[in-house]
């Protein structure tokens, strides 16, 4: 990595004694770099069936706690003496939480990723011993590519990759909509190619190239992993010389209609509403996909044994149908939906409303890009920046990388909230504390 994580603040959820207490869902601490241990921020978080009632309000300001994550409203209680997130997430209106629970990422085509138990395209086969290069980086009408120059015949691994888990279902909770919904997660890739004519004379029928998406993954029995990697084709479309005119030009390329995809069930987290990876271990049979060279791969396999044309690929985008199918086609509307339900907020109003929450516990790539502009955008109109809460213990290494130092890099946030749970896990497993101190490590990592 690039960068040094080295601005990290931490969030501690500990459950014990203050939570029977208070009949509070969590506890938080809120670490400042260079901030003094006694202005430490200390608070818990409030659920819908608590924030109406001034008894718990006084019984939280009377328990020296000062910092609170509750849904903000005209109707909430007015927090008088208590700084808080907003954690606005109820309706599909609110834009905040909508868009920061959205899914999307791009990945640019000539990137060269050598190590395929790595996140990132990859361009390689490999012959014993030998590692060959399929294709090579051009740059073509001003963009910087991956083309098939130099290519004498077919191949079937010009493009692949990126690998990475995707989620499967979204992590928002509706009032009034089913629960169902959440699973319906559909995804549609967009790859940006262009078609050079070396033989303008060349047949329009004939065929160039072939897109596909496809799932990596393993069996996982009864706590064992069971063979190799499998394969599950997700989309696939063959291209035709005609499908890139006018040539020398750049399109976008979906899959036709439909154009997206969506996992089988098989492949979704038991639906139990917490989505937790602990909760796999219940289930006989699971579909893994979080290991160094599995997850979702968008691929072009070259189907010519001449060099009559030449393929030029830009990038691949991919983005669900809920959310971030707007952030790839109507950038300017995200921001102003944005702005607009900040500014709804006015700090002079809301003059305790110190964060808006993000989303709980990303786990995939996919969910980085919307956040860092959620944030980018807050921040630029001086509003409360987004915070997330991240909890490490099952997900410390996803696809061949630290998810806690990918996260950080990727989205750049004000702050790193770390959800460990260590005052519970000090009373009842000693080892856990040990695991939160090497998350904590894993964090400052280059």
């Amino acid at each position: 990595m690039k960068h040094k994580t080295h601005q990290l603040y931490y969030l501690f959820y500990p459950r014990n004694w203050i939570i029977i207490a208070l009949l509070l869902v969590s506890e938080v601490v809120l670490a400042q770099e260079q901030t003094p241990s006694e202005e430490f921020i200390f608070g818990s978080t409030f659920n819908r069936e608590y924030r109406f009632n001034e008894t718990y309000y006084d019984t939280f300001r009377a328990s020296g706690m000062n910092y609170l994550t509750q849904y903000a409203d005209p109707a909430t209680i007015l927090l008088d003496g208590i700084n808080f997130s907003a954690y606005n997430g109820e309706h599909p209106t609110e834009w905040i939480q909508y868009y920061s629970t959205a899914y999307y990422s791009k990945w640019e085509a000539e990137e060269n990723q050598e190590d395929t138990l790595k996140v990132g395209f990859k361009h390689i086969v490999r012959r014993g011993n030998n590692i060959d290069t399929v294709g090579s980086p051009a740059t073509f009408l001003g963009r910087e590519c991956w083309s098939t120059e130099g290519l004498t015949e077919a191949a079937d691994s010009l493009l692949y990759g990126p690998h990475y888990h995707q989620e499967k279902v979204y992590k928002r909770w509706y009032v009034g909509q089913p629960d169902s919904l959440r699973w319906d997660v559909r995804y549609t890739p967009r790859f940006s190619m262009a078609l050079h004519l070396n033989d303008v004379n060349l047949n329009p029928d004939e065929i160039v190239c072939r897109l596909y998406v496809r799932e990596t993954y393993r069996h996982q029995i009864n706590n064992q992993m069971v063979g190799g990697n499998r394969h599950w084709p997700l989309k696939e479309i063959t291209l035709r010389v005609l499908d890139f005119a006018p040539y020398d030009t750049f399109k976008v390329f979906d899959f036709g209609d439909p154009d997206w995809y969506k996992y089988p069930e098989k492949f979704q987290d038991p639906h139990d509403g917490s989505n937790k990876r602990e909760n796999l271990q219940t289930q006989d049979t699971l579909y893994f996909d979080r290991w160094g060279g599995q997850g979702v791969q968008f691929c072009i396999d070259w189907l010519r044994n001449d060099t009559k044309c030449n393929l030029y690929i830009d990038d691949v985008e991919v983005y669900d149908n809920n959310g971030g199918n707007q952030f790839a086609n109507n950038a300017a509307m995200v921001v102003d939906r944005i702005i607009d339900y900040a500014q709804s907020f006015p700090q002079q109003d809301w003059p305790n409303m110190k964060y808006w929450g993000g989303p709980d516990e990303p786990s995939s790539l996919d969910d980085y890009f919307p956040m860092r502009i959620v944030d980018s955008v807050l921040n630029s109109i001086g509003a409360p920046r987004l915070l997330t809460k991240f909890y490490p213990w099952w997900e410390i290494e996803v696809n061949g990388d630290t998810q806690l130092v990918r996260y950080y890099n990727t989205v750049q946030p004000e702050k790193l909230t770390i959800d460990f749970y260590p005052n519970l896990l000090m009373v009842t497993k000693q080892f856990y504390i040990e695991n939160l101190r090497h998350s904590l490590s894993d964090s400052f990592l280059k």
